[in-house]
């Protein structure tokens, strides 16, 4: 019976643990995010601060509702714009469309949703560590009838059904393949700096 009862108990926490897999949890803020750190030589903080900023420049769109994006390409077209900063950090306010059928493009028609997020930056001399963070997936649906929420979510936020509760699992998994792309961007182009310096 004991045995039976510890079942029961640890059975919600196996369940949990198997849809959170490949989820990568930041262990200190308790938040889905995606991070590392990037060692620059000879780069003041100010020299990275305005990379940061050069880099949101050139890889954010022009308007958030872009449905053109092409994973396959690693072309991942973001809205972004600053929302803090200070002597040795910076945040972005971040935004991308999860297309469903690619089969359409830049079609207004097209059923899509939007996950919001932020890419906060920390600076010290030679160095930089970029967190992608603070996944919020939003419904572009009226009806609301699949909206996921906070990444951290077990289950969906509107319908919680087991069909729902699996697409949410793959939605965050797909999301996060694709901000893959976006830390290997942010990567490269601070790294393309320090090259080209070099070069010089």
């Amino acid at each position: 019976m004991r045995k039976l009862l510890f079942l029961i108990a640890i059975l919600p926490v196996i369940i949990t643990a198997k849809a959170q897999e490949g989820i990568p949890i930041n262990p200190v803020t308790k938040l889905v995010s995606i991070s590392n750190v990037i060692e620059l030589n000879g780069k003041t903080v100010q020299a990275l601060k305005q990379t940061a900023a050069n880099f949101i420049t050139k890889n954010s769109v022009s308007s958030p509702l872009i449905y053109n994006f092409n994973v396959e390409k690693n072309k991942v077209p973001f809205f972004g714009i600053k929302i803090s900063e200070f002597d040795s950090s910076a945040s972005y306010a971040a935004m991308f469309v999860v297309a469903y059928d690619k089969t359409k493009s830049e079609n207004q028609d097209q059923k899509a949703d939007f996950i919001d997020f932020k890419i906060n930056f920390y600076f010290k001399a030679n160095k930089i560590k970029y967190d992608i963070t603070s996944f919020t997936h939003k419904s572009n649906d009226v009806r609301e009838e699949f909206r996921g929420g906070a990444f951290e979510n077990e289950k969906p936020e509107t319908n919680p059904s087991k069909k729902n509760i699996e697409k949410w699992n793959k939605l965050k998994i797909n999301t996060l393949s694709v901000i893959k792309l976006i830390a290997k961007d942010i990567e490269g182009y601070f790294r393309s700096t320090e090259k080209n310096e070099a070069d010089f």
